[in-house]
């Protein structure tokens, strides 16, 4: 057989589809993406009666005593506020300053609580709280960049099992991004249009890598798939930044990613993941980025050739994830979609 690589548009990794890759060890079996078997810890900082692990709340949705979602400093933080901002030379070398914010937004005070078994109205007000957060840390002009992400599992790197996620303000924009950044500008130059709007417009058409949609966002198997049940969720209308969406599209927003929790739970058993939000970078035209969420299931290792090289190995192809978990419209939607591939 004739081996398939596939680019991703962005430019930022390419994908061969190789389905023996099916028969290696998954990292987790189903169901053991939990950290611990879910019941509530004394030792839990994030659990309600602990909160003297960390009693100043940036921001939070309740009373002090019966709230329901906390936003926390990271006790723990990769960069800081009272970080410098210098920047300076170590021989041929360069080293800068590591100003910036690392935030934590407990989700819920149930500490069992699996992001497979949010409501929509939970995560409204996880993605709600998140915008709130990137609006008020991009008024400091140190931040080049703030961004949302949340690891679930052992496997993907949560040291914690209570719900939670995490906001992050650098002082430069990350190398993916910058990547993001040329391809997109690079599009915009030679065909006027935005990426992003491009690749909605074709899989829309296209309908082979649709796993949900409504009338503001469209989830999609991405064409070149990194990861077994990668997803990716584009808004429709052109956005540079996740804190620009209005009320009405952060219920929508919520909508489509809990019905893509739901398909994951229904094919993998709630697996490790990473969710990561790509966001329009503070310095950046807001006509060249269009921002979007990444959810990257992690059921295998990291291999030589992906490290070394850029290149993934994936036994399951985009369109294949589509039919085992399924599309499906929002409701009063189905009149602007065809019934092709629809499960």
């Amino acid at each position: 057989m004739t081996t398939k690589l596939r680019q991703d548009p962005m430019g930022r990794f390419a994908v061969v589809y190789e389905p023996g890759l099916a028969r290696l060890p998954l990292l987790s079996g189903p169901g053991n993406g939990s950290v611990d078997d879910g019941e509530q810890s004394v030792a839990c900082p994030f659990c309600p009666g602990n909160e003297r692990y960390c009693q100043f709340s940036i921001d939070q949705f309740g009373e002090k005593k019966d709230w329901k979602l906390r936003v926390i400093p990271n006790r723990l933080p990769f960069f800081s506020v009272e970080g410098g901002e210098e920047a300076f030379p170590d021989g041929i070398y360069d080293i800068n300053g590591g100003a910036g914010a690392h935030e934590v937004i407990i989700e819920s005070p149930e500490h069992g609580l699996t992001p497979f078994a949010f409501t929509q109205a939970q995560w409204c007000d996880i993605f709600t709280m998140t915008a709130r957060r990137l609006t008020d840390l991009r008024q400091d002009s140190r931040f080049q960049y703030v961004s949302f992400f949340r690891n679930f599992g052992v496997q993907a790197g949560a040291a914690l099992s209570h719900p939670h996620s995490q906001i992050l303000a650098l002082p430069l924009v990350p190398p993916e991004v910058q990547q993001e950044l040329w391809a997109f500008h690079r599009h915009q130059e030679h065909k006027g249009r935005c990426l992003a709007c491009d690749i909605v417009h074709h899989e829309t058409s296209a309908r082979k890598r649709i796993l949900a949609e409504n009338e503001s966002f469209v989830a999609m198997a991405p064409y070149a798939s990194r990861h077994p049940f990668e997803m990716h969720v584009y808004p429709r209308r052109h956005q540079g930044f996740f804190e620009s969406m209005s009320p009405e599209e952060q219920v929508l927003f919520s909508r489509i990613i809990a019905d893509l929790m739901q398909k994951l739970q229904r094919v993998l058993a709630e697996p490790p993941f990473h969710m990561i939000l790509f966001n329009r970078p503070v310095p950046a035209e807001g006509s060249r980025f269009h921002w979007h969420m990444e959810i990257l299931p992690r059921v295998f290792a990291a291999t030589a050739l992906q490290e070394g090289t850029g290149i993934y190995m994936n036994p399951v192809t985009p369109e294949e994830v589509v039919k085992v978990a399924g599309s499906r419209p929002a409701q009063g939607f189905d009149d602007q979609i065809d019934d092709n591939g629809i499960g």
